[in-house]
């Protein structure tokens, strides 16, 4: 059996799209996309896959092909041992839960119930390193018929659309020794331009953002919800 994909991505944001696509070609990157995506999320209607880290997600890029993702942004048990490894973590909730209750902590809800107390939130997806930040996520992708055929097989399971959002992206490509690097700039209504940088490594996407410039703006690895927030944007929740 092969190994699941691993995603690994950061946000830049506010970054000038015009400036940085002239670097990009210059760096001998290609564009293989340009249009609009839609994309909606299905989910029970109690939200347990989102407290469980797991996205289940319906594409649909520029009318052109529909994709179903599955991501697991907390899998196990890596992510439990990930979370163990950070030795500041323990120390700061050994008073509240004891290490046994931590292992057996399955979502990523529960512990932040454990740590409400504490007036903390747990970041999960970003432990690569103290200074190399990245989200990661076991990633499977398909194209699928339709909207239709797909979301007929999640809602016999029981799942529902939860919550959509629109943008528009431009999507650029660099080959490198140490793999593909995708650079996705992304325009949603209401916020600046930015852009995603996927990569095989933490040290390779951080390359990228040295060679572009990008040190001084602001990187976040949280996924769209976590944007829409930071500009204070209402998120568009469908249930």
């Amino acid at each position: 059996m092969n190994a699941i994909p691993i995603e690994r991505e950061l946000k830049v944001l506010e970054v000038d799209y015009k400036n940085l696509k002239s670097k990009l070609k210059n760096l001998g990157a290609k564009e293989i996309f340009k249009g609009w995506i839609h994309d909606i999320y299905f989910d029970y209607p109690e939200r347990v896959l989102y407290d469980a880290g797991i996205r289940i997600r319906v594409r649909n890029k520029n009318n052109e092909k529909i994709i179903f993702s599955f991501k697991d942004k907390w899998p196990e048990p890596e992510g439990i041992k990930r979370l163990l490894s950070k030795r500041s973590f323990i120390k700061k909730i050994v008073d509240i839960v004891s290490l046994r209750e931590i292992i057996k902590a399955r979502t990523i809800a529960n512990i932040k119930k454990r740590l409400q107390k504490m007036k903390k939130e747990v970041l999960w997806n970003s432990y690569s390193s103290e200074e190399l930040k990245i989200k990661e996520a076991k990633e499977i992708e398909f194209v699928v018929p339709g909207f239709e055929e797909i979301s007929y097989i999640l809602n016999v399971f029981g799942l529902q659309p939860i919550a959509e959002k629109k943008k528009h992206r431009v999507s650029y490509e660099i080959l490198t020794d140490q793999g593909k690097v995708v650079f996705d700039f992304d325009k949603y209504d209401g916020i600046p331009w930015l852009i995603e940088i996927e990569g095989p490594s933490a040290e390779v996407i951080y390359q990228r953002v040295k060679k572009l410039g990008l040190q001084n703006n602001p990187i976040k690895t949280f996924g769209s919800r976590g944007l829409f927030a930071y500009y204070g944007k209402p998120y568009m929740e469908l249930i």
